[in-house]
């Protein structure tokens, strides 16, 4: 066992060295790159968690910012560095991977998942960006581990240490600030009572503590509440436009104008009048909305990472990609369909895909969103791959 976990550490260790040695960074430009580094950087130098404009950050959820200073204390503002810190993090994340699939499905599929999560391009690209992605995703493999962990073991010190997981998680980027009342709920729809059910709302009750401190300083800087970040309105209201496709644009589209008025230094009520907008396009067509809603899963899950910039250099690529990524789409579905039988030991990779399915159809979805979940996605089509359905007389 050890020899698998170290021989799935060092080659995803590897590779991306290699990527990091041999190739380009990803621009600073990308992924909100250069208002991480601001951030980073005035933090460091005691300004607080301040844009680079010297506002206080109202979009930027502290813990990316916090590791990025770490680092900048430790070695100087050098992004390179913080680079090569989180390629221990990607190939953490391809070991936490191959713990997954051995607690929760066979060894073959989590050592098959934890080598091509170690090679899997898009986790291997955004690894060397200044982004919050790749830090999330480690966090995120990390809280379900320890949640399996803390059921399987049933101890408190589990749950203790997965809700601790989770709120930190989400105080890295708030993806999942409710996934909590998915997993309860699941947790009461297979019928689960007792000491295990009080675990999980122990670990989930836990999670909201650690945002805490965090939601206050919202409110006493911006006066209103705030739990994480702003943003979620504008992606929400975006993915109501019909005309754009529900689709993230810029803001040189004419829609943004109606927000104009709103000032710069009250952010929250930039956030609900989001919302409100995006609520009046829903009353005004729900039909449409609905039809919209259609389109944007099947965008959520099937458009790959990397789609459109590879469209942009060749079209014959981009469509590899695309079946490619729909292969991969389809056997995690059947994965995930396959592993019903055993629900109970499932429960916290079923709820995060519910959770991640519903909520971000909610808004303008974005390939690189996806991006932390695509772990767990190469993980169930491994198991498909490796456990294809058996057909029986009267069908499978």
């Amino acid at each position: 066992m050890t020899k698998k976990i170290a021989a799935v550490f060092v080659l995803a260790l590897a590779v991306r060295w290699i990527a990091f040695a041999f190739f380009p960074p990803r621009p600073i430009a990308y992924d909100d790159g250069v208002s991480w580094d601001g951030i980073a950087v005035n933090l460091a130098e005691g300004k607080g968690f301040t844009e680079n404009d010297g506002s206080p950050t109202s979009v930027r959820p502290p813990v990316y910012p916090l590791f990025l200073a770490g680092v900048y204390k430790i070695f100087g503002h050098e992004p390179g560095a913080a680079r090569a810190v989180q390629l221990s993090l990607g190939a953490l994340t391809a070991v936490f991977i191959l713990l997954i699939g051995w607690k929760v499905l066979d060894e073959k599929s989590g050592l098959w998942a934890g080598l091509l999560t170690a090679v899997y391009p898009p986790l291997i690209v955004y690894v060397t960006g200044i982004g919050s992605e790749t830090l999330y995703a480690f966090l995120l493999v990390g809280t379900v581990l320890l949640f399996l962990l803390a059921r399987e073991k049933d101890h408190p010190g589990l749950y203790a240490a997965a809700g601790l997981a989770l709120g930190t998680a989400n105080l890295c980027r708030s993806t999942l600030a409710f996934f909590p009342f998915f997993l309860i709920a699941g947790a009461f729809w297979l019928g689960e009572r007792g000491k295990r059910l009080k675990g999980l709302v122990f670990a989930c009750v836990l999670s909201f503590l650690v945002i805490l401190p965090w939601t206050v300083r919202n409110y006493r800087v911006f006066g209103g509440f705030l739990l994480v970040n702003i943003s979620a309105g504008q992606l929400f209201w975006l993915g109501t436009i019909e005309e754009t496709g529900g689709r993230f644009v810029e803001l040189d589209y004419p829609g943004y104008r109606q927000f104009d008025h709103l000032s710069l230094e009250k952010p929250i009520e930039a956030e609900r009048e989001h919302f409100r907008a995006g609520l009046r396009n829903i009353a005004a067509n729900p039909l449409g909305f609905a039809k919209l809603t259609v389109v944007k899963f099947f965008r959520l899950w099937f458009e790959p990472i990397g789609y459109a910039m590879t469209k942009e250099r060749s079209r014959a690529a981009a469509r590899i990609l695309l079946a490619a990524h729909a292969a991969l789409i389809f056997l995690a579905g059947w994965g995930l369909y396959a592993g019903r039988g055993r629900a109970g030991s499932l429960l916290v990779l079923y709820a995060l895909f519910a959770y991640f399915a519903v909520m971000h159809n909610l808004v303008a979805p974005m390939p690189r969103f996806r991006l932390p979940m695509e772990p767990f996605i190469v993980l169930f089509a491994v198991h498909a791959l490796l456990n294809p359905p058996r057909v029986r007389k009267g069908g499978l």
